[in-house]
């Protein structure tokens, strides 16, 4: 009996041993990576639908031969749109998880808050959509798949210029929100370049943390009797539906409005409040359902089959942006943090939903060729087609 017992427990220990043989090959061959959105906040239904964006750029991922036997496997963590939580989070994924990468953040007010969190642990971060200027050069390992105001910008003015000759012109800026900031300076720029366009009102506000946008009247009265013709707006995405609204709702104030990165959704969710909202708008931006490519198509309406949701800015940028941290995983054959920097940094994406080729510039900003929308029922078709 004795003998059987010992056999049975040299059996025993023999399968418990191929099992953690079996757990150590798998997690071996899983590929930990840190994402971190407002999942709660004022920017929660943002980070929600991107969230299903990166899930499903992953389910195609894995379906495809790219990383051979690796999986990517996606830790998250809660921004809350505020800076001690995404401080929290991306210290907790980077340095008790032990991510290969995060990424994130959402905004670029949050973005900057973890520049010295990445610095300290040499561990790259790539954001899908903050878009201030120069905040990838402050780090090596700071990498933004989203065209970044100095793109967008400069791109933007010539275009709307060229079809639309405005000469008199309004802005509106939260003067509290980094991108916002940047935004407003690059479009000033632009506009002073150009002696032909005057600037007739210019107009701030500023949103308390985890507040509502607050009655912006005054500023937009303001903008209505200074005889503008076009409304330049920098604000965060929550934010822009309420100004299109607030806008319609102002008597007198004729003005169309460009959003610096104004999406269709933004559009639509202000027309479902207030009839009429940002008719003729205009958007300086990244990506748009209309960009008539084979990988946009394909995209867009395999979103739509797997979420039964449209695609929006936000959906396409996080959808690209784990498309290219996975190219840059398999050109590194490496999970090694440094590695995958220095395969980021030369990184090509030739079939990008964008339209065009992709690729970083020396300081880790997306390069492709940006787009011209004007609104028509409700959505964004391209400037001058």
């Amino acid at each position: 009996m004795k003998k059987i017992a010992v056999v049975m427990l040299f059996a025993a220990v023999a399968a418990v041993l191929v099992f953690a043989s079996c757990d150590d090959r798998e997690s071996a061959n899983e590929i930990p990576v840190g994402v971190v959105l407002p999942f709660s906040g004022p920017h929660a239904s943002i980070g929600v639908s991107m969230r299903k964006a990166m899930e499903f750029a992953l389910e195609e991922i894995h379906e495809s031969p790219l990383l051979g036997d690796q999986e990517i496997r996606f830790i998250f963590g809660d921004s809350k749109s505020n800076r001690q939580s995404v401080r929290e989070a991306y210290t907790k994924l980077i340095e008790q998880d032990e991510v290969a990468a995060v990424l994130g953040p959402f905004s670029s007010s949050r973005t900057e808050d973890i520049i010295d969190i990445i610095d300290k642990n040499r561990t790259v971060s790539l954001s899908p959509t903050s878009a201030a200027m120069g905040l990838s050069a402050r780090s090596e390992f700071l990498f933004r798949s989203s065209l970044t105001v100095e793109r967008l910008v400069p791109h933007g003015v010539e275009e709307s210029k060229r079809e639309l000759n405005y000469t008199k012109v309004a802005m509106i800026t939260n003067a509290g929100d980094t991108f916002s900031a940047s935004a407003y300076e690059a479009v000033k720029r632009e506009i002073e370049k150009d002696r032909s366009i005057s600037i007739v009102s210019d107009q701030t506000y500023t949103v308390p943390s985890s507040e509502e946008l607050p009655d912006l009247t005054a500023q937009l009265t303001q903008i209505a009797n200074s005889g503008a013709e076009y409304i330049f707006m920098s604000a965060q995405g929550t934010e822009r539906t309420g100004i299109l609204v607030q806008a319609e709702r102002v008597d007198g104030l004729e003005a169309s409005i460009i959003g610096i990165l104004l999406t269709t959704n933004e559009i639509r969710d202000a027309q479902q409040e207030e009839a009429g909202a940002g008719k003729g708008a205009l958007t300086f931006t990244v990506w748009l359902p209309s960009i008539d490519t084979p990988e946009n198509r394909k995209f867009r309406d395999e979103y739509k089959e797997r979420t039964g949701e449209d695609a929006s800015s936000f959906t396409a940028r996080a959808y690209e942006a784990v498309r290219i941290f996975a190219q840059s995983v398999a050109d590194a054959g490496s999970t090694d943090r440094e590695a995958i920097r220095d395969a980021m940094e030369n990184v090509r994406l030739e079939n990008s939903i964008y339209g065009s080729d992709f690729y970083f510039d020396l300081n880790g900003d997306a390069v492709y060729d940006p787009v011209v929308g004007i609104e028509q029922d409700g959505g964004f078709k391209v400037l001058g087609q």
